[in-house]
């Protein structure tokens, strides 16, 4: 669907009809940053207005104020949590809790969507009972391993009210079996666990662009083989491999450029001219979106980011542990051959050989071998990034967002709570 001009104010509403949701949504963050559940966030909850369901996303206050001009450019009402919504969420719960009950009142909602166990969830738990909750975990909130520094369960004080919560939720999505896996550890019933992918906009990633042009934008030579990463930085990712995985094929004589594109990633700028790469891998902070041009709503990811994408050459994702990588199925989507490692989430996504290369997790030589297999051999190239982009596309959010739909009436007809709008 294309997005319409804003013209004045907007009316949420236009086009609701009598078996369309009055549907709540809550995040704890910034719906403007290129994360993992903010892409999720703004892409189900626009996916649902533009099937003609009533889609109203709380936001902390502040956040809401210092981008006005993104939020007032939605296709979905953007409303603000009281301030300062953070420190509320930290020690006033009460506060935020007693706000949402009486936004439920006032709107009517027949269903809510949540991303994040805490705080978000753990807000809007305060209408268990009253209307059906479903969530969908962030990652970090659920998923927990000390010896990457990763998950907020490694604080003592918000493990038990994560555990708590997500036993008063109607139903938990899981993005991946690896997901599933950590909401079972955490003794969430089987019956309200339902599996239900990330989504990828596959017509805009397979879209034609003028990647010679975007390679010169970002300097990178025509003869050089893109490599490209993109991702935040952090430990877990396993992004400081990469220039030892640069340095074995350096070594072997080959030319390429690898772009690694994500907030914090020039924290590895000091580990590149240590491995001497630095003539062969750049870091490049998260490419972020503006606020409307033209009347137009936002999206998400950013153009300039899916154009990176188109023009790479091969995807590398050296990633530790996952709860669904993303960014696989955007590099899939834009028919870009993909390499990553056996950790959990990634080895769900691609196959090894059919969909893409698979190598162990933290094995150097194992994913600088399948670099220079797939810069050799251009025809396992092709065959593997054809074969992405096929199965890319059982992910395209029309699927997806079809998948909620679905899952919502399911729950709202057991709970017999749907009003006429």
């Amino acid at each position: 669907m294309i997005p319409r001009p804003i013209e004045g104010p907007i009316d949420y509403d236009r086009g609701i009809h009598a078996d369309s949701l009055r549907v709540g949504s809550a995040i704890f963050g910034s719906l403007k940053k290129v994360g993992g559940y903010q892409v999720f966030a703004y892409n189900l909850l626009k996916g649902l207005a533009e099937r003609g369901h009533s889609v109203t996303l709380f936001v902390p206050g502040e956040e809401r104020s210092r981008n006005r001009a993104f939020y007032n450019t939605l296709p979905f009402r953007a409303k603000a949590l009281p301030r300062p919504s953070n420190t509320l969420a930290r020690y006033f719960p009460m506060a935020l809790r007693s706000y949402i009950r009486y936004q439920n009142t006032v709107n009517r909602f027949d269903i809510w969507q949540i991303v994040g166990s805490y705080p978000a969830a753990y807000i809007v738990s305060t209408l268990a009972g009253k209307v059906p909750l479903v969530l969908r975990a962030y990652g970090d909130d659920i998923q927990k391993d000390a010896g990457l520094s990763y998950g907020l369960r490694l604080d003592r004080r918000i493990e038990p009210i994560i555990v708590r919560t997500l036993k008063k939720m109607d139903r938990v999505v899981a993005l991946t079996e690896t997901i599933a896996e950590s909401y079972r550890e955490l003794d969430v019933p089987l019956s309200r666990i339902v599996e239900i992918p990330n989504g990828v906009d596959s017509a805009r990633f397979s879209a034609v662009s003028d990647t010679a042009a975007t390679r010169r934008a970002w300097q990178v030579p025509s003869e050089a083989t893109l490599l490209l990463t993109v991702g935040r930085h952090h430990q877990k990712k396993g992004y400081d491999s990469i220039p030892r995985i640069a340095r074995i094929l350096k070594d072997q004589g080959l030319s390429f450029i690898w772009l690694i594109v994500g907030a914090g990633t020039q924290q590895l700028d000091g580990l590149i001219r240590d491995a001497q790469v630095a003539d062969f891998v750049k870091t490049h902070p998260a490419v972020q979106i503006s606020d409307a041009e033209d009347g137009l709503v936002p999206k998400m990811p950013a153009d300039r980011l899916v154009e990176l994408y188109q023009a790479a050459d091969i995807f590398v994702f050296p990633s530790l542990l996952e709860g669904f990588p993303r960014v696989l199925i955007e590099a899939m989507a834009a028919g870009v051959p993909v390499i990553t490692t056996d950790a959990p989430g990634c080895r769900e996504v691609v196959e090894h050989l059919r969909t893409g290369m698979v190598g162990a997790a933290g094995d150097d030589q194992a994913i600088a071998g399948h670099v220079k297999e797939l810069i050799d051999d251009g025809g396992l190239r092709r065959r593997l990034g054809d074969n992405g982009l096929a199965e890319a596309r059982k992910y395209d959010w029309e699927t997806v967002v079809g998948q909620y739909e679905d899952l919502y009436r399911s729950l709202v007809s057991q709970t017999g709570l749907v009003e006429s709008p």
